[in-house]
């Protein structure tokens, strides 16, 4: 230990903060420093410490797996690799660093688990600690299509290692435990090349990490094959070729809004309209687009660059998301200076998107004025190409639908059902289609906004005009053989 006075370009903790660090006590640190294990400065009375030292120390004193853990690694990759090659070719590899060699079967168990993944086409990785059955254990579960599915039980003694090296991987703090983290992971598979979002958070039995799966060149869908009904695609491209207004896209997260505002973007971008976007983080490139990224650590923030824009002449802007008053005043007065705003919002039904951002508003009158629209979507899975097969008569669970989309006309009887086979993990399903509802904005509605009418108002308004909901779109899609109404009843949160 040492007293002088800390060159001011390093980075020093005080006392407490050095015990929140490195998740000890006072007395233990005083005994490290007492017995040279753990450098420290002292200025008069206080301690200082070295961030790098601190960091230094945690490698220092970081047990490597043990035998029975490289054991229990070695196992489970037999398992992640046995399933990974009936799904894809052998070559497939996902990049996961150098390792030390006593950690390679750690790395490569991480990397098969990673493989695996992509080969599901799974969007979301979850490791996380479980008590099941009376024995812990370490989850690991895939979002497939929408739904978590459990691939595999691991041994606990294999959560903190595989947690870590996901961790180093990501480039986040392999010392800190106590507060959550998030990082990325580049990969790639085959052909294709991916970012995985890490996030870990401390949790009871351990610390999760969860990894969010991202194409990094993914193409952008043309907006005709969303799956928009024809009477809802004229209507969507009226309001997407209005000349000022605000039109919402809402859903729950993971429902597809992106996608929506992305292909909507990309309709309408060219040589003659100066489209910009303000995005948290930018997912995909839209050619003929101008994106900027919000970095609050950088001083932008989504206000700050909605007004910044706005110097650079644009025609269309898309908001990635609304969740605040200031940004919500600001897209209402950039529409109401003439320009089209695409803004995103999380809501469970167009009318409550619409509800929602007129409470975000200081005042009612002016988004009553400013707002063309709200689409509200959700994802149902598609039933299985490989194994559905028609069925003679509606399911059970038509006549419910029905029920909910409030007695819509017949649309049809090409009812199907997946059976079940490898390709959809015995689901029945593979793949995700949109269910679709759009409400359009007139006179009457925007008399109901500026009197500040409820989301089921505002609902009960738009039916009333003909405007269809979910459930019909939910309905119409079932009938037609691309989903089933029991999914269709699953995703609207209705029981059957």
């Amino acid at each position: 230990m040492t007293e002088h006075e800390p060159a001011p370009t390093e980075e020093f903790l005080s006392l407490e903060q050095a015990v929140r660090f490195l998740g000890i006590s006072r007395p233990t640190i005083y005994r490290m420093l007492a017995a040279g294990d753990l450098n420290g400065l002292r200025v008069g009375r206080q301690w200082r410490f070295n961030r790098a030292d601190l960091m230094a120390y945690m490698a220092r004193t970081q047990a490597a797996p043990g035998p029975r853990v490289l054991a229990d690694a070695e196992g489970e990759l037999a398992f992640f690799a046995q399933e990974a090659s009936k799904l894809a070719p052998a070559d497939g590899e996902v990049d996961t660093g150098d390792a030390p060699p006593d950690t390679a079967a750690v790395a490569r168990l991480c990397a098969a688990i990673v493989r695996l993944a992509l080969a599901l086409r799974a969007s979301d990785l979850h490791i996380e600690p479980r008590r099941l059955d009376g024995e812990e254990c370490a989850l690991v579960r895939y979002r497939i299509d929408g739904a978590l599915h459990v691939v595999r039980r691991m041994p606990k003694r294999l959560l903190e290692p595989v947690v870590d090296r996901l961790k180093a991987m990501a480039g986040l703090d392999l010392g800190e435990r106590r507060l959550p983290q998030s990082g990325r992971i580049p990969a790639s598979f085959g052909d294709a090349e991916y970012e995985l979002r890490a996030a870990t958070l401390p949790v009871l039995g351990g610390e999760a990490i969860t990894l969010r799966v991202l194409p990094r060149d993914a193409q952008i869908p043309d907006l005709g094959r969303l799956g928009l009904s024809d009477g809802l695609r004229f209507r969507l491209d009226a309001l997407l070729h209005s000349p000022n207004g605000i039109l919402l896209v809402s859903g729950p997260t993971g429902s597809g809004k992106t996608t929506t505002l992305y292909a909507a973007m990309q309709s309408i971008s060219g040589d003659g309209v100066k489209t910009m976007t303000v995005e948290d983080p930018v997912e995909m490139v839209i050619p003929n687009a101008t994106q900027v990224a919000v970095s609050p650590r950088g001083g932008i923030t989504t206000a700050s660059a909605l007004r910044a824009v706005m110097h650079h002449d644009p025609d269309v802007i898309m908001l990635a998301d609304v969740m605040d008053r200031e940004t919500a005043d600001t897209a209402v007065q950039i529409a109401m200076n003439g320009h089209l705003v695409l803004c995103q919002l999380h809501a469970d039904s167009a009318a409550g998107a619409i509800d929602r951002f007129v409470s975000l508003c200081s005042d009612p009158y002016y988004p009553a004025a400013t707002l063309l629209g709200a689409l509200n979507q959700r994802l149902v899975r598609r039933v299985c190409a490989e194994c559905g097969s028609e069925e003679g008569a509606p399911p059970p669970a038509a006549q419910r639908l029905a029920e909910v989309a409030g007695g819509a006309e017949d649309v049809g009887a090409a009812w199907r059902r997946g059976s079940g086979c490898p390709a959809c993990r015995m689901t029945g399903y593979r793949g995700r289609a949109a269910l679709y509802e759009l409400i359009t904005i007139d006179r009457v509605l925007a008399d109901a906004i500026r009197s500040q009418a409820s989301a089921d108002e505002l609902g009960a308004a738009a039916l009333a005009q003909g405007q269809e909901s979910l459930a019909v779109d939910g309905l119409r899609k079932s009938a037609s053989g691309i989903t089933t109404p029991e999914e269709a009843l699953r995703v609207l949160g209705v029981a059957p």
